[in-house]
């Protein structure tokens, strides 16, 4: 495993004899891209090689904003989350960002105040939608 096609400044070559697949249990302590090569070796002595670049983010998103209300504009203040006649709440967030892989997705969780229900998070469900 190293930082170029080719390279093992990461972690040393290992002889896995022919098995077809490997895993590695060290932790590789970057982030970045790091590429894993693969040097098959023939009995007359001649090798061949190829590698796979593969991202490696151990840090955390930065977080973004979070206001309540719907729409995009960023500059209206918050609502306090008033209930529309329909029964529902919209919130709105911008700036999260992951620079070394991107954000996948987000995960919402509305928390009843007054109730003190939703203290603890369940996994996520598909019961909000968006647009």
């Amino acid at each position: 495993i190293g930082t170029q096609p080719g390279s093992c400044d990461l972690s040393d070559l290992v002889d896995v004899g022919l098995r077809t697949e490997a895993q590695h249990s060290s932790l590789i302590a970057i982030d970045g891209t790091a590429h894993v090569t693969v040097i098959a070796h023939s009995e007359a002595g001649a090798s061949a090689s190829a590698s796979v670049a593969f991202a490696i983010d151990r840090t955390a998103p930065i977080a973004g904003v979070v206001k309540d209300g719907e729409g995009a504009d960023f500059s209206v203040p918050d609502a306090s989350f008033l209930l529309a006649p329909e029964d529902s709440l919209g919130a709105r967030w911008q700036g999260f960002r992951d620079d070394e892989s991107g954000i996948s997705h987000y995960e919402l969780s509305l928390i009843d105040a007054a109730a003190e229900v939703g203290a603890g998070c369940a996994p996520a469900s598909d019961a909000i939608v968006g647009p």
